[in-house]
Formats: structure tokens, C-alpha cells, sequence
């Protein structure tokens, strides 16, 4: 993500900090935010906003999506992806 980007993003959870509800989903870890976003102060002031009020929810398991995507590709007629074992 460029920097404007990632500015574009602190503005409006900084905006909605102790103002409003937010709801946030991420396949990534925080730890690993600061892969993504460019300035790593501006990323800890991030996710410090993001968890002081907040609560956090984990899902594991499978992905709805994924399992659906596969179906999809099924009922189209394209054979599901399938290992040789020699």
C-alpha cells in the first residue's frame, strides 16, 4: 500500500476513534501490518486506536468462500484440482 494510501486509512479510523463504531475485518495478523503500510508509527498508532475500545475476534477453520468457490467450480464442469499419488 503507498503511503497516501495508508494515510487515507489512519485518517478515517483516527476520525471514528472514540467517536464511532467500526467494524474492521483483516486476514492478517498486526504483527504483519507493518509489511503492508509504510510508516511504522503511523501503523502502531493504527492498531492502538483500532484496540483500546475494541474487541477482537479470531475465526479459525474453513473459509465459506473457499468451500463455495470449489462447489461453484463443480456444478460448472471443470474437474476439482486432484493429487496423483504414484
Amino acid at each position: 500500500m503507498d503511503r497516501e494510501a495508508s494515510q487515507l486509512l489512519y485518517r478515517v479510523i483516527d476520525d471514528c476513534y472514540e467517536h464511532t463504531s467500526m467494524i474492521l475485518t483483516t486476514n492478517l495478523e498486526f504483527p504483519k501490518w507493518g509489511n503492508i503500510y509504510t510508516d511504522s508509527q503511523m501503523t502502531a498508532a493504527m492498531i492502538d486506536r483500532i484496540v483500546h475500545h475494541g474487541y477482537l475476534l479470531i475465526f479459525e477453520g474453513r473459509s465459506y468462500r473457499v468451500e463455495h468457490a470449489l462447489m461453484r467450480e463443480e456444478t460448472v464442469g471443470i474437474a476439482p484440482k486432484t493429487k496423483n499419488i504414484s
